[in-house]
């Protein structure tokens, strides 16, 4: 894999379907260590593409926490911005880390936060 200049990112392993990580609220405000705040966690899908997109099954997965998510009964129309709840089952580090979006083994989108941009508690981090 390449490091992709543009997103800050890894270039993802399979060609594009259109669907990518728009942004995340990786540290909602609130005392961590909160099941309820870990609820609260999500990243922003949006569907770039020509076409609409199923991403039922598809997983979010972070790197710094090893928790991964499976996306349920999601379909991306064009133009679509959907957010998907990662927690409790994926936590999004305040310390930075790197969030992919897989579909079966194959990387679809990989984007990376550092901890300066996860230490605004409620801030959504653009990618």
């Amino acid at each position: 894999m390449m490091k992709d200049k543009v997103r800050g990112g890894i270039t993802p392993s399979r060609p594009r379907t259109g669907v990518r990580i728009h942004s995340t609220l990786a540290n909602p405000v609130g005392k961590d260590n909160n099941e309820s705040l870990a609820s609260m966690e999500k990243v922003l899908l949006v569907n770039t593409g020509s076409e609409a997109v199923d991403v039922s099954g598809w997983v979010v997965s972070n790197s710094r926490e090893g928790g991964t998510k499976t996306i349920s009964d999601l379909k991306l129309e064009v133009g679509d911005r959907k957010e998907v709840i990662t927690g409790p089952e994926c936590y999004l580090s305040n310390k930075g880390g790197t969030i992919k979006l897989i579909n079966s083994g194959f990387v679809v989108d990989s984007v990376l936060y550092t901890r300066t941009e996860a230490s605004l508690e409620g801030s959504w981090i653009t990618f």
